[in-house]
């Protein structure tokens, strides 16, 4: 069986380098095709060697990657329509499972567009850009957007505790879940055994650092040089302190870079700060600091924080939302925080921190403890429970019986299975000895409409057994949780698998099936509900209905979904009716009977598949034949099977008092199914000519499915 494909989409190829390969790499663990969609083009914090390094990792790990032009900013009109109408072609295209997102802008338009195909989606949010504190107008543009898209999102992942709270409190997402950041990999900040030499053990070329006094205190800052990132509060406290002993440096490129290098020569300090640019090996410059210093206006959950932390360094950040949850403001801590605006703060902080050199290991060793939580192994933990949670925990065995079926038909059908909102586990086909010619052209149909799904499976009788066989035999292939059986001319609704999956689960239910839409040989329907066909059916549903499905099938086998372990359990199928009523009679015994009162098939009538069985009796003896005979054998045959049922005994002598043609004893258990109670008596007392005349008047009535 062929993979099913997932995609990954980011505003910037950056995200998906920095924060999402040991999320690619799980789900290739897990047995996915995946894809990546971001701009590799612009607005990436690394420079351009390590997005073709980034290219290069993701061909040898046989990631499809695509180029996709989103826009970091909301208000780029026209490069968001463009940036939609990429992602939508390529979804159309690919068929994904579903989508995993990040970043806002890339976010929610990777939302719009699941939504608009009937993709599941999990939307990572590494820091609402409203937040406790946040600029009114970031409440004005994002909070509204967010808190419509959440009611298009399946699962949102939260990376702090302060907006998982708000989350589930004011947003609409089906799942909420936090995890600790992105998760770090803490090989690269362990200390090495005594005696091994770091320059032996690693072929990695370690950047070459400015060079400071042998006395001086170091400052380590990491991050875009953004104005969310703030480091012109950093530079302002050094300038005020006028300290010659306090060196600062700057990892990181972005547009800011010029005005920061000036601000420090205004402020007299150029010769303190060194801008470095963006680095692509951080543990050795971590270790050779000796404060780190976060003074951002905004952050999710800071992963440059994190690996401070675990490199062993005391830290100064600003009092935000995520740096509060990594530096507390208890008496044991890793840190100190500092108000945003308060650079006095900052400047105590700068002073106590670079005066105390046993302040500044005790709190490293300190962090070195509590980044343990933050450690990658954890985080994958929690993503891997929650990629699986995207797969449905019942999968289903989509069974399909061909006997030479119309060609246009049938792919009419198959790409209505194709674009189901819940993913089959299987499509199984089975040609129940179609003609030699036409055998070659079904497996063209099949291989031109689910070679993108990569989920069918063909299989053939050597000649003609039956439907009935046919799906004994598939039923035996299914490996899915759940059976959908399938007649190889209609058309499903895109959530006719989810609908009946959800009444399964939600009413703890073997079976369930929905009502059906009818229309014609051309697709046009002209019956909204199988009701308004079939005058007088019953939608039998609930506990304890094998008795009503004895006398008469209302659950349709092309609207049904049963427990595959039942199904198979009632193999051999009663060779005296249909599959589908053996199949609902067998396992209503067994539990709940649930229906979805929405026509969920587009039932396709023509000459071949009359669903009513009047239109082949003629008489007396036909009826009898064709009505009366099928339950009495059934009715045996469960008692042969050893099923026991509720009424069981009624049902029996209902049906011999049928078979007998007793008058009294059909009045006697009439309550069974008084309506092929009233219409058995009618048919004893009736000469045969009448009936004849009776069955000619329905017919021509067009109620010929009573």
């Amino acid at each position: 069986m062929k993979k099913k494909k997932v995609l990954m989409a980011a505003s910037v190829a950056s995200m998906i380098d920095q924060f999402n390969m040991p999320n690619i790499r799980l789900l290739l663990e897990l047995g996915y095709e995946v894809h990546v969609a971001c701009n590799f083009l612009e607005g990436n914090t690394c420079d351009a060697g390590r997005i073709i390094k980034l290219k290069k990792r993701l061909r040898e790990m046989s990631v499809l990657y695509y180029q996709w032009d989103c826009p970091r900013k909301m208000i780029l009109a026209k490069a968001c329509i463009k940036a939609y109408r990429q992602l939508l072609e390529l979804a159309e295209r690919q068929h994904f499972a579903w989508i995993h997102c990040h970043s806002p802008i890339g976010g929610a338009l990777a939302r719009i567009v699941a939504h608009q195909c009937g993709i599941r989606v999990i939307y990572t949010a590494h820091g609402f850009h409203f937040y406790q504190g946040a600029p009114l107008k970031n409440w004005l543009l994002y909070y509204p957007v967010e808190k419509l898209l959440s009611y298009w999102t399946d699962v949102l992942v939260t990376v702090n505790q302060e907006d998982l709270r708000f989350a589930r409190r004011n947003l609409n997402a089906k799942k909420v879940y936090r995890i600790p950041g992105v998760g770090i990999d803490l090989a690269p900040f362990q200390k090495q055994p005594a005696g091994v030499d770091e320059q032996d053990i690693s072929i990695i070329k370690q950047p070459e650092l400015p060079k400071t006094p042998k006395d001086a205190v170091c400052l380590l800052s990491v991050g875009e040089l953004s104005r969310r990132k703030n480091h012109r509060i950093v530079l302002s406290a050094i300038a005020a302190l006028q300290r010659k002993d306090l060196y600062y440096l700057i990892c990181g490129q972005g547009k800011l870079r010029y005005r920061l290098k000036r601000q420090a020569q205004r402020l007299g300090i150029a010769d303190q700060v060194n801008i470095i640019g963006y680095q692509e090996h951080m543990a050795h410059i971590y270790k050779k600091a000796d404060i780190f210093v976060l003074p951002s206006i905004q952050e999710g959950l800071s992963v440059a924080l994190m690996e401070a932390m675990a490199a062993g360094l005391p830290c100064i950040v600003s009092d935000i939302r995520g740096n509060r949850e990594l530096i507390s403001d208890k008496k044991h801590t890793g840190g100190i925080r500092f108000l945003l605006g308060r650079q006095k703060q900052l400047q105590d902080a700068l002073t106590r921190l670079a005066d105390h050199k046993e302040l500044r290991h005790r709190y490293g060793m300190y962090n070195q403890d509590i980044v343990m939580a933050y450690r990658l192994e954890s985080v994958q933990r929690r993503m891997q429970k929650i990629y699986q949670e995207m797969e449905p925990k019942g999968t289903v065995s989509v069974l399909v019986a061909l006997y030479n079926p119309n060609l246009k038909w049938l792919e009419e059908l198959l790409h209505s299975i194709q674009r189901q909102t819940y993913v089959p586990y299987e499509v199984l086909l089975m040609d129940d000895g179609s003609r030699p010619e036409l055998f070659p052209e079904i497996l063209k149909v099949i291989e031109k409409v689910m070679d993108r799904q990569k989920q069918a499976f063909v299989y053939r009788n050597s000649q003609n057994e039956g439907s009935n066989r046919t799906f004994e035999k598939l039923v035996l292939l299914a490996k899915g949780a759940y059976i959908a059986f399938c007649d190889q001319d209609d058309i499903w609704e895109k959530d006719k698998l989810e609908k009946l999956v959800e009444a399964v689960r939600k009413e703890n239910a073997v079976l369930s099936y929905s009502d059906l839409s009818v229309m014609d040989e051309d697709g046009n329907i002209w019956c909204q509900s199988l009701r308004r066909l079939r005058k007088g059916l019953r939608f039998v549903h609930g506990n304890d209905k094998t008795t009503a499905y004895l006398a008469e099938n209302c659950s349709l086998g092309c609207s049904m979904l049963a427990r595959t372990d039942l199904v198979k359990r009632s193999i051999p199928f009663s060779r005296y009716t249909y599959c589908d009523q053996w199949v609902a009679a067998y396992l209503s015994a067994y539990g709940r009977i649930a229906f979805v009162n929405k026509p969920l098939v587009r039932y396709r009538r023509h000459g071949a598949n009359q669903t009513g069985t009047l239109m082949q009796i003629q008489n007396k003896r036909d009826y009898y034949k064709k009505r009366v005979l099928p339950m009495v054998r059934l009715t045996q045959e469960l008692k042969n099977r050893g099923i026991t049922y509720w009424q069981q005994q009624e049902a029996q002598a209902f049906g011999k008092a049928r078979k007998n043609k007793d008058i009294r004893g059909i009045w006697k258990y009439r309550r069974i199914n008084r309506k092929y109670a009233y219409f058995d008596i009618l048919m004893i007392l009736m000469p045969d000519a009448a009936v004849r005349v009776l069955f000619s008047i329905i017919k021509n009535s067009g109620n010929c499915d009573e």
